[in-house]
This record gives structure tokens, C-alpha cells and sequence, in this order.
């Protein structure tokens, strides 16, 4: 909704609301001197949805008639439905294919003649009509006129009208021509030459026998002779709004010789016709006629100064990355990057293709991973201090209007005092945000907006709590990072507390449970809770659940809360800790060694659900390696989040090389989720990154976290994430590989010095520190075990004697020596070695294997005891 809608909008009045809870609807009546477009009381309708939380369909109309629609309203209405109705086809209708006969008469001229069919069977004259009387109580009848299009629209023209009215490095541009032919001339494949206009492939009726025309890449091809002179012509078609399969049955060698021309990738026009096929049982399109579309689109990379990716996920970056990093690296040297990173999740399975694609397109590949960091050495207790477990204990609840220390305001403010562990005083106050309580909110916690309208200000009710909390020094909540952290955000702490978050105390304590949320312990422990998410009860029972705790602690021979930390070192597991997103980039040949042994740690050792990286491993192996903050998973950018002071931030980032900040659009999902308010406190958390960078002497580097090549490709891992159940996967962020010139618009909020620095300047420091490294060095190098060609000669030959006398017959002698010879000097001797030491533990092990392949099909192999077949 646009600012000057919404405030007209304001103006509105509601008359009248009528609910219809059988039919889920609710019918608002409106009076206003302002006359909204179609368009704009969709949008109104949304928003009140949205904010009532309703999942009823909510309607508007004016309360009076409207005895008069200028014809500028009239057509912008019809326009918009018309659009809303039919996407893409109705984009070859404008102003001037509608006619005005009287204020009611409207004549509707359409020239694609399957718009006007499915405008005739999905009755889209009577609905247009019907909402105009709802809405406006204004009566108009819409005819429609089909006239054959005479001319079509040149499609090399248009577009190179946009690529001269739009930044050449945002869209498409197409290669200039090598051939005598005309600019995007098609060349006739079958038929004849297509002059209609392509629709979207996902506009295709189901209804057999329509005519369609659409344009699409080829997916795959096959061509299967069907008798003498005649052949199956398929082919699977892509324009990324859907995909759809073409055939065509050809006569003559002439013509099937031209579609055998085609591969895949190729961009084809097609026209004809919508059937069913009985035999593949699905519809698709009985070809015509075929045009090959000669040029190909390709995007290019403008800038003068070209920028490096740092952070880029290949197919090996399992159900989430889904392009070859080929693709990638060799989209970046056409566009000028002198280098590329891959950081795949967790793996470096990456590797070989990335080494080959550098020596094959010449450019330099920067080896790394993304890894999942954890803390090995986490404090239960942040600021211990020296006090008895009978000293006092305040423990205490925020309910708030989200979930972002940021941008989220307190509504309740829950505590009590514990002295001797039993409850000696509480505490309760309802707070004014001075903002609306979302209906989400209302609905988990109780609290409206009556509630809290005549409470005090935060200010003051935190004033009241310090007072409450006297001379306390330890504060304890469930999820303390989250409370605290709001309570940092609103308050001018005058003193570090010690802070006992039971959420981080339950995990070591209470072991096997699959959730510590505060209700579900609290069931398990038989501890009350009545009224879960209200400040009150939440901190009644945290208190219950920290008393219950501390005679844990006490059972294991603990007294003092300063003695938690080290008292519980032993039971700590990295199972219990919060994971973060880490970029590990290889400096030099130390690093990679390094980076190998991280892999194999993380594998072997500390695998849970994920391979995990204990921060106290990774400062282990650091040398020769440079370390970036990552994207929203990572460490620096969750505590910036979750309102960590500067302190903290500041310590934080001297663990890093470098400081990542991502265009708005690869987050958006914490603004979806509530966790943000709107995208400019995205911005504001780059900004808060930069300025750390600038403060702490980081290079900050804007970074893409590239999981796809283009746009397009975003409905693969839609595909991918669907399959995993992720509710928000039709919802793909902008991760594609973006050009320079893009990357520089997505951080036009800073100024022109900062943004040139963080896209372009710092990423070519980092990678001009790296160095040229190849993961694979050349040649072949097998194992070594010490006599193995003398080791395998003699097993060999012991039970070829043993099984066919000594001396051995003249062809078997042969026929193992010729063997022998073959495996010892290409030094595969040591493979046979080890194989049969493997089959030899399996047996003993009492699981029979027998091996087959290239090595168990061998006599050699057999007489080896790899395995019992003898070829």
C-alpha cells in the first residue's frame, strides 16, 4: 500500500460491521469523501485482515451508492481485475482497447484470441461486474469484442528499448549478432515462421484443443523412429513459471534433421495445440510449428571495478545449495572477477570440481567452508559471584510485543524474590508500549491493547523493578538472554548482575528431553504453571523449576553459585549449545592442512545432527586461515540481534578476520517472522556491523550467500526446502550470484566511499591476502605399506600352488605373472594389500563379504582372498 493510499485511508469511516460466521466473512461498510480504486480497497481489506488476525474473507463496500464513475476510474478498475484474473495474458490489454458507450456500456477489445476465449468461459465480464456492485453499488455491463491482432509487437525493438531505459547491469543483454541475420530473427525448425506473442506456460488451460504460443529453454530432447519416414519428436519445455512437454510426429529426413539440431539449453518459440496424452497421461502441446529463438540472453557485469564473492554454496552444500560450481566460477570470469570463493555447509566434497573449473576458466578459486560453530567452553552463569544458594535470587519474566530486543517492546514485567530458596516476595506490573500489541501477541499472552492503555510508561516500571531487585546481585530467567537482553535495551543497568538463565541449567541437568521450553518442564517436574506466557506465572515457575535445580547441584556436592561453571564442566556436551554459522577461508597450504583436519574433527568427533566445530578446535587448527562472521545464523549478527551490549560485540569480533554484512533482501524473513519490525532495522544492523568493523580495525565485506546462479533457479530449492517441510519455502530470499552493479544498489543506503569499500575494495583485499593453492596435488598417490609388492607375490602364488600344484600350470603361471605385473608396476600393489586385510578382519568378524568391481573380478584378486569368485 502506497503512503498516499494509507493516508487517505485514514479518512475512512466504518458505518457498519457485519460478521457471518457460518459463510467465515466479515462485510465492512465505509463512508469517505475519498473514492478508492479496486486496487486500494484490496489492499485495505488485507490490512485489516492482517491486523484482526481474521482468517474470515473480509469485504468492503460503501455504505452509499455511487451514482457516478469518471472514465479514468472506470478503466484503472478494469485493468487492475483484469490483470488479477488473468496474470500474464492480459497484459496486451490497455486503455486504449477500452471503450466507454454510455457511464454503464463498456466494450472490451481483445486480440489474443485464447485471452478472449478464457475471458468467455471463466465469465470475466460478469465478475468485473459484480465487483464494481459490490463495492461501489454502481451497475456497469461489460462486452467483449475480439478482433484478430494484425501486427505484433517486435520483440528485439522492446527490448532494446529497455535495455536503454534501464541500468545495463540489472537485466538481460543480449550477445551481439555473428551472423548475417537480423537481431533475435527466429529460425523455422517446423511450420512456420511464429509471429503471435508467447504466453507464460503456466497460463495454459487445461481445456483440450486451445492454441497456444509459448516460449521456452529446452530441458531435454529425444527423437524415436516410429516406422519408415516417420518420427517422435519430444521435447521438455521451461519458462519458469512451468514447464511442459512438446511433441510432434515428422515426416521426412529433412525436417527431423533440423530438430535433431537442437540441444538443451537452446530457447525455442512453439506453437500448438493443448491436448491430453493418453500415453504419458499428462497434457501438453501437439506442435505445429518450431522457431529456434537465435540469441541467447546472457547478463553481464558493467562496473569498471568488479567486486569477489565470498561466500558461495554449491550442489555439495546438501538439500540447499543446487548450482555447479562451474556455473559459478565461470559466470564470474565472464563478468570480470578476478576471484571466487566456494564455502560449502560443512564439506569440502567441493574441491576437485572447483580445482578443475580454476585451471579450465582461469580464474582464481578461494578454497573454504562454511562452518557450524559451537561453544565448547560455554558459562551457565554469566558473572559469577561468590554467593551461598540461600543468599537472595530474583527471578523474573518479560512478555513483550516480539521477539527483537530492537525493535519489540515490554508489555509485563513479572519477578519474584527467593531467600533461603522459598519465595519471599513478588512483583508484577502491565507496561504502555505506546504501540499496538499485535493480535498474535493478544492471542498468546491475553494482554490487549485495553489492558495496558492506562499503565505506566517502561520507564517507570522499570524504575519499580530496580527497586523491587534492591540490593540483589543475581537475576535468573528462563531463556535469560532473551529477557535480559530487553531489559539491557530499556533500562540503564546500573551493575552487571549474575545472570542464571534455568533453560542453559536444564540442558546440563536434565538430560534426554526433547524440549526445555518452561511449560513442557514444568509438565515433565510436576511443577504448576496455569496461565504460561503471562509475566507472573512464567516467573512463579521458573522460580519453582531453579529451587529444583539448586537441589541438583546440591546433590552433586555444589553450595555456591560461583562453583556452577566449573562444578558442571565435566557433564557439558556440545549437544546442549547453540550452533553458529562460520565462513572459513584457506590463506595458504598451513590453512588448507588445517581446514583438512577440522573437517575430519568435526566428522569424526563432534557430529550431531550437523558436523560441529568446537571453538576451542578451531582456535587449535587457525593458523592459516581467515575467518568471517557469516550471514543471519551467524555469531556476531544473532547477538546483534538479541541487543548484546558492546562490550560483548566488540570482544566478539577480535575472533574475526572479517565482519559480513548481506543485502536486506537475503533477511526479509526476520521482518515475515516479526523478529524485526521492517527492513530499515535490517539496515541498521548493517550499519552496526560497520560501524564494529571500523571500531575494531575489521575489514567489513558485503557478501551474497549465493546458493543459486540466477533468479530462475530459486524454484529448485523451493523444491528442495518443500521436501525438507520447511513451511516458508515457496518464500526464496534473493541469494542468486549478483553482479557488481547489483550489489552496489542493494547497499545504496551508505555513502558512496563506505559502499564501494564493503562491495568492492575489502572482498579484493581478502582475496589478494590468499593464496594460490591447488587442494589436489598432481600424480597418484596411493598408500605405502612396506613390502607390499613382495607381501602380495607371495600370497598369490602360495595359493595358486595350493590350489593347482606346484609348479603351477604353464597358463595359470602366465596368466597370474601377466596380473602381477600390471598391478605392481602401475603401484597398485598396496590396494590389494589392504582390501584383503579388510575381507580378512570382516571374516574374522563373522560378516561374509565377498568383493567385486575391477579388483574382485581379477584372478590375482582371487588368489589374494579378496574374493571367492575365480574368473
Amino acid at each position: 500500500m502506497t503512503d498516499e493510499t494509507n493516508k487517505a485511508l485514514t479518512k475512512s469511516q466504518i458505518i457498519k460491521i457485519s460478521l457471518n460466521h457460518k459463510e467465515r466473512n466479515m462485510l465492512i461498510q465505509i463512508n469517505s469523501d475519498v473514492l478508492y480504486t479496486i486496487n486500494e480497497v484490496d489492499n485495505l481489506s488485507e490490512g485489516y485482515r492482517s491486523r484482526l488476525g481474521f482468517d474470515y474473507d473480509v469485504q468492503i463496500s460503501y455504505m452509499d451508492v455511487i451514482e457516478h464513475l469518471d472514465r479514468e476510474m472506470l478503466v484503472i478498475n478494469i485493468l487492475y481485475l483484469l490483470k488479477k484474473y488473468h496474470n500474464s495474458l492480459a497484459k496486451e490489454i490497455d486503455e486504449e482497447c477500452i471503450s466507454l458507450i454510455d457511464d454503464s456500456q463498456i466494450s472490451i477489445t481483445v486480440k489474443n484470441r485464447i485471452l478472449y476465449e478464457k475471458m468467455i468461459q471463466n465469465k470475466t465480464g460478469q465478475k468485473i461486474s459484480q465487483v464494481f456492485k459490490s463495492l461501489y453499488q454502481y451497475g456497469i455491463h461489460l462486452t467483449l469484442d475480439f478482433k484478430e491482432q494484425t501486427s505484433h509487437m517486435d520483440l528485439s525493438k522492446e527490448l532494446e528499448k529497455i535495455v536503454r531505459e534501464t541500468s545495463l547491469s540489472n537485466i538481460p543483454v543480449q550477445k551481439k549478432a555473428t551472423s548475417k541475420k537480423k537481431k533475435n530473427e527466429e529460425e523455422v525448425l517446423l511450420g512456420k515462421k511464429i509471429n503471435d506473442t508467447p504466453i507464460d506456460i503456466n497460463d495454459i488451460n487445461e481445456v483440450e484443443g486451445l492454441e497456444y504460443c509459448i516460449k521456452g529453454e529446452i530441458l531435454n530432447t529425444m527423437v524415436k523412429e516410429i516406422k519408415k519416414d516417420l518420427h517422435l519428436f519430444q521435447m521438455d519445455l521451461t519458462d519458469y513459471t512451468n514447464s511442459i512437454t512438446v511433441k510432434s510426429f515428422i515426416r521426412g529426413e529433412d525436417k527431423i534433421g533440423k530438430l535433431k539440431s537442437l540441444v538443451i539449453g537452446d530457447v525455442v518459440i512453439v506453437k500448438g495445440k493443448n491436448i491430453y496424452d493418453s500415453f504419458s497421461k499428462e497434457n501438453l502441446i501437439m506442435a505445429q510449428s518450431v522457431n529456434r529463438y537465435r540469441e541467447k540472453q546472457i547478463i553481464l557485469d558493467l562496473n569498471e571495478e568488479k567486486r569477489v564473492e565470498l561466500h558461495v554454496h554449491s550442489k555439495m552444500s546438501a538439500l540447499d545449495g543446487i548450482s555447479d560450481f562451474d556455473k559459478i566460477a565461470r559466470r564470474a570470469k565472464e563478468w570480470g572477477h578476478k576471484a571466487i570463493a566456494l564455502t560449502d555447509h560443512g564439506v569440502l566434497q567441493g574441491f576437485p570440481e572447483a580445482m578443475n573449473t580454476a585451471k579450465k576458466h582461469g580464474i582464481k578459486v578461494i578454497y573454504g567452508m562454511e562452518g557450524y560453530l559451537c561453544e565448547d567452553g560455554i558459562d551457565i552463569i554469566k558473572n559469577p559471584i561468590d554467593q551461598d544458594f540461600n543468599g537472595e535470587i530474583v527471578v523474573f519474566d518479560l512478555e513483550t510485543t516480539g521477539l527483537s530486543p530492537i525493535s519489540d517492546r515490554i508489555i509485563e514485567i513479572g519477578a519474584v524474590k527467593l531467600k533461603n530458596l522459598e519465595v519471599i516476595d513478588t512483583f508484577n506490573v502491565l507496561v504502555n508500549p505506546n504501540i499496538d500489541i499485535p493480535y498474535k501477541i493478544t492471542q498468546i499472552t491475553g494482554i490487549t491493547n485495553e489492558d495496558v492503555k492506562d499503565a505506566q510508561e517502561i520507564k517507570s516500571c522499570m524504575e519499580d523493578f530496580l527497586n523491587f531487585v534492591g540490593d540483589c546481585e543475581v537475576l535468573c530467567a528462563h531463556n535469560a538472554n532473551f529477557d535480559y537482553s530487553f531489559l539491557r535495551n530499556n533500562m540503564d543497568i546500573p551493575r552487571e548482575f549474575c545472570v542464571i538463565d534455568t533453560l542453559d541449567l536444564s540442558r546440563y541437568l536434565i538430560k534426554k528431553r526433547k524440549s526445555y521450553k518452561l511449560n513442557k518442564l514444568c509438565k515433565d517436574l510436576g511443577i504448576p504453571l496455569e496461565n504460561h506466557h503471562r509475566a507472573s506465572d512464567d516467573a512463579l515457575a521458573a522460580a519453582r523449576l531453579l529451587i529444583m535445580l539448586i537441589e541438583m547441584l546440591q546433590s552433586k556436592g555444589l553450595g555456591n553459585i560461583i562453583e556452577i561453571n566449573t562444578g558442571i564442566g565435566e557433564e557439558k556436551s556440545i549437544t546442549n549449545t547453540k550452533t553458529y554459522h562460520i565462513i572459513i577461508l584457506v590463506k595458504n597450504y598451513v590453512g588448507l592442512k588445517n581446514l583438512y583436519k577440522l573437517v575430519s574433527e568435526s566428522h569424526l568427533n563432534y557430529f550431531y545432527k550437523k558436523p560441529l566445530l568446537p571453538r576451542s578446535v578451531l582456535n587449535q587448527y587457525r593458523e592459516g586461515l581467515i575467518l568471517g562472521t557469516a550471514c543471519q545464523s551467524g555469531e556476531l549478527f544473532t547477538a546483534i540481534l538479541s541487543g548484546a551490549p558492546d562490550f560483548e560485540l566488540d570482544k566478539m569480533v577480535q575472533q574475526y578476520d572479517f565482519l559480513e554484512i548481506q543485502p536486506s533482501s537475503n533477511n526479509l524473513n526476520l521482518v515475515k517472522n516479526g523478529i524485526l519490525k521492517d527492513e530499515n532495522d535490517l539496515v541498521e544492523i548493517n550499519k552496526r556491523i560497520i560501524e564494529l568493523g571500523t571500531k575494531n580495525n575489521k575489514l567489513v565485506c558485503a557478501t551474497g550467500d549465493v546458493h543459486f546462479l540466477d533468479k530462475k533457479d530459486s524454484i529448485v530449492r523451493e523444491i528442495l526446502m518443500t521436501g525438507q517441510g520447511y513451511d516458508d519455502a515457496n518464500d526464496q530470499p534473493s541469494i542468486y550470484f549478483k553482479t557488481t552493479t547489483e550489489m552496489l544498489t542493494e547497499f545504496e543506503y551508505l555513502n558512496e566511499t563506505v559502499r564501494n569499500e564493503v562491495v568492492i575494495k575489502n572482498p579484493n583485499l581478502i582475496a589478494d591476502m590468499i593464496e594460490d593453492i591447488q587442494p589436489i596435488p598432481d600424480g597418484v598417490y596411493p598408500p605405502i605399506i612396506e613390502g607390499a609388492d613382495i607381501s602380495l607375490r607371495e600370497i598369490t602364488i602360495q595359493n595358486a600352488s595350493r590350489k593347482y600344484g606346484n609348479p603351477l600350470p604353464e597358463i595359470v603361471q602366465q596368466r597370474l605373472e601377466r596380473e602381477l605385473h600390471s598391478i605392481i608396476s602401475n603401484g597398485y600393489a598396496v590396494m590389494y594389500v589392504i582390501a584383503g586385510k579388510l575381507v580378512e578382519k570382516s571374516l574374522q568378524d563373522g560378516y561374509i563379504v565377498g568383493s567385486r568391481g575391477s579388483v574382485g573380478s581379477s584372478f590375482a584378486a582371487t588368489m589374494s582372498n579378496i574374493t571367492e569368485v575365480n574368473p
